[in-house]
């Protein structure tokens, strides 16, 4: 077993979930501390990342832990009659979105991700911000990368 295995060196303790709305960024808070890549199982749209080569681990100036990733994540758009709520994104193609998608866009904030796909042209979304989402029609929005890391 080589040194570089995936999951090679968990952290003692019960395992936890971050879900990450991913955008083209390639570095993203973590919300707790780790020691090296390999403590880490981390999958993109539900493809597993092999640690020190897709992704790295640091810290940002102000002592953030932060994982960074090789490249840029891919995302989707969705312009015109769009309307996003509370709960809801509804007037889109959900034919190519996925539950735990990220979503953004000029009022969406950070931290929201599509939690259910329940109708045709409607996605359920949910957002981890403390800031609330607000009905707006038009405009962009962004379909992002479902990360999901494991520590």
């Amino acid at each position: 077993m080589s040194e570089g295995y995936i999951g090679l060196a968990p952290s003692y303790g019960v395992f936890q979930k971050q879900i990450i709305a991913g955008t083209t960024a390639t570095t993203y808070d973590l919300d707790f501390d780790v020691v090296q890549a390999t403590q880490l199982l981390v999958s993109i749209d539900g493809i597993v990342q092999e640690p020190d080569w897709a992704f790295s681990i640091g810290r940002s100036s102000t002592g953030q832990m932060q994982i960074v990733f090789a490249e840029a994540l891919s995302t989707t758009t969705a312009t015109g009659n769009t309307t996003i709520n509370s709960n809801s994104v509804t007037n889109i193609n959900v034919g190519g979105l996925v539950v735990g998608q990220g979503v953004s866009g000029a009022l969406v904030p950070a931290g929201t991700y599509i939690q259910a796909i329940p109708t045709t042209g409607t996605a359920g979304v949910v957002t981890l911000s403390e800031k609330a989402l607000t009905t707006s029609t038009g405009g962009t929005l962004t379909f992002g990368a479902r990360i999901f890391v494991v520590y």
